[in-house]
């Protein structure tokens, strides 16, 4: 899975933004996604999941341009992941919330079309990376 470089440049250009607020961010996305999608509670009804989420997203917004940086992090989700079954449709829901949440936590002024666009690239080329990981045996 590719980037664009103007999508690394954009995400890491905004890390900070996205660090200080991450926290909030996760925990609205977490409130839109079981409010959007009741039937997922079982998969994502810890307390701590946005933290968890809200830790992958910083890392990936640092190391969005490296990879290997991110390998222990994604072989971690992506076993946990297949482990609970995770369906390609759970991503785009997960995707729409993290969006929608973005959206309410940061404002429009913040999170305008370039990033809006950038983090939607970011995010659909994360699940993929997830998706064939949990598709690919691991050796």
């Amino acid at each position: 899975m590719t980037i664009s470089n103007l999508t690394i440049s954009t995400i890491k250009s905004n890390h900070a933004v996205l660090q200080d607020k991450a926290f909030e961010i996760t925990a609205t996305m977490h409130e839109i996604l079981l409010g959007n999608a009741p039937e997922l509670k079982n998969l994502f009804s810890s307390n701590s999941y946005p933290a968890i989420m809200a830790h992958t997203l910083t890392a990936y917004s640092k190391h969005i341009d490296d990879i290997n940086a991110l390998k222990p992090l994604l072989n971690r989700i992506a076993e946990k992941y297949a482990a609970a079954d995770i369906k390609i449709e759970y991503y785009l829901l997960v995707i729409d919330a993290l969006i929608n949440a973005m959206e309410v936590v940061l404002g429009d002024e913040i999170f305008n079309d370039e990033l809006k666009k950038a983090w939607t690239e970011a995010y659909y080329n994360f699940a993929a990376v997830l998706i064939l990981m949990k598709r690919k045996p691991r050796s």
